[in-house]
């Protein structure tokens, strides 16, 4: 229910362009986005550095020491190996005490977190394991943004369409690589560690993907990812007060529901649709057969008489990663979310406990280990399955469009290069995680910054294993 854009200068000689762009940057954001946040602190740190912070409550998820170093965050930072909540002041003793090459693997949650260490003078930018909370970086030859909102990189800037991102988007209703509708403006990548000192930007990943299945037997699996969701469920009723959990009856979001059930945890769940509507009548009947409550959410009549309203706002704070009509439509219903608890809690990202999309890859080898990531079968049948209208583009934009298939090809193989020999649901869990499920991604971050956003099964401590677990014993859950 934050964010926060960290803006710094490459150029200790250009302090007054510096200042210059930070009086635009203020005023530009105050006219954009006070609408959107109930508090908006900005942070003038030194010469070279300027934080703004977004914030919707007034939670403290900035701190900074006697030294001078600083932390901040946005989205929510649990421990990974214990049942406990950071705010600013514990991540940062965290840092000072364990060092930045350990201090990234102690963390579980959906994350970025900015550092500057005092001592060292440098910044450092790291985000989840997933990126599932994530940040857009853009470099010019002499500043330096990190920002949640692309629009605020126009101000170092000049906007232009990245056509190979509009392209991925109008195949996909999103974007699948870490490109942004801006030319040159990148989302950063899953579990790195961006790191800024001696003018030069490096950056380095913390964790690695698993290359094979763990060796533990099937009802040992069962156990410990039923403790883990358990754990999971604990660790949200002691960090919120009650968490609105969405209930479809699918696999997914029963997983999540029976982790409180079975500890008798209080939760509220939550349907969109109307009252009528077989799914909402059927969750009702479940939600009182069981005994645990029930909202049902509608589309009232404020988003209806102000739709263009709800479009800008999914433009501006979703980045243009998924449509407006749609985005706008789920913030308007998030937001009723505020009325019943103080989390959201998806489950609709179930299939690394299940099955995947490398589905018909197994089934039409009658469930035996494929040869390979079948690449061509998939962009058939899942990326490039549905063709869209390009009569209105010029010859140049044809151009990238008629090589979508190569394109969309050279993603998955990079995704999965260093992992040839690994199993093909392994590969494709990977792209998965890191590409396809980046409409997920952009949809919750957005939600995030409005309203506290959490998915049990993207946290590291139920999906680490999770990927690990044969694919033979998924196909029969």
């Amino acid at each position: 229910m934050s964010g926060t854009l960290l803006f710094i200068n490459k150029k200790k000689q250009n302090i007054q362009n510096f200042t210059s762009k930070i009086e635009q940057l203020k005023k530009y954001t105050k006219k954009l986005f006070d609408e959107y946040f109930n508090f908006i602190v900005y942070h003038k740190l030194n010469h070279n550095s300027f934080l703004i912070e977004f914030r919707q409550d007034r939670r403290e998820k900035f701190c900074i020491d006697q030294q001078g170093n600083w932390l901040t965050y946005e989205g929510t930072v649990f421990a990974l190996d214990a049942t406990k909540t950071y705010n600013a002041d514990e991540l940062l003793n965290l840092y000072q005490k364990v060092g930045e090459d350990k201090f990234s693997n102690k963390l579980d949650g959906h994350f970025v977190i900015k550092i500057y260490d005092a001592k060292q003078d440098k910044y450092l930018i790291i985000n989840d394991f997933i990126k599932y909370k994530t940040n857009f970086i853009c470099e010019t030859d002499n500043f330096i943004m990190f920002t949640p909102f692309l629009i605020a990189t126009g101000i170092i800037k000049k906007p232009e369409l990245d056509l190979y991102a509009f392209n991925e988007f109008m195949w996909r209703y999103y974007i699948l690589s870490e490109r942004s509708m801006l030319k040159d403006v990148k989302r950063l990548s899953p579990a790195t560690i961006y790191c800024y000192q001696n003018k030069r930007l490096d950056k380095k990943t913390y964790w690695e993907w698993t290359h094979r299945f763990t060796d533990l037997t099937f009802k040992a699996c069962v156990e410990k990812t039923v403790e883990s969701m358990k754990e999971s469920a604990r660790l949200i009723n002691k960090s919120f007060k009650k968490p609105c959990i969405d209930f479809t009856m699918g696999q997914d979001s029963r997983q999540v529901v029976s982790a409180f059930t079975n500890q008798k945890l209080p939760f509220v769940s939550m349907i969109y649709g109307k009252s009528n509507f077989y799914e909402v009548k059927n969750v009702k009947k479940m939600a009182e057969k069981f005994n645990f409550e029930n909202k049902n959410i509608q589309l009232v009549s404020n988003f209806l008489n102000h739709i263009e309203d709800y479009f800008e706002k999914a433009i501006v704070i979703g980045n243009c990663e998924e449509p407006g009509y749609m985005l706008g439509r789920i913030l308007h219903m998030r937001e009723q979310y505020k009325e019943f608890g103080d989390v959201s809690m998806g489950g609709n990202v179930g299939y690394f406990y299940k099955n995947g999309l490398w589905d018909e890859m197994y089934t039409f080898n009658f469930y035996r280990e494929p040869k390979k990531f079948n690449i061509d079968m998939f962009l058939k049948l899942r990326a490039l399955s549905k063709n869209y209208y390009d009569k209105i583009f010029t010859p140049n934009y044809l151009k990238i469009k008629n090589e979508s298939k190569e394109y969309f090809k050279q993603i998955i193989k990079n995704s999965i290069k260093d992992y040839l020999k690994s199993t093909v649901s392994i590969q494709v869990d990977r792209f998965s995680l890191y590409h396809w499920l980046n409409f997920s991604v952009a949809g919750d971050n957005a939600i995030n910054t409005i309203f506290n956003s959490i998915s049990v099964l993207l946290l590291r401590r139920n999906l680490e294993f999770a990927i690990q677990i044969p694919v033979k014993w998924k196909f029969n859950l």
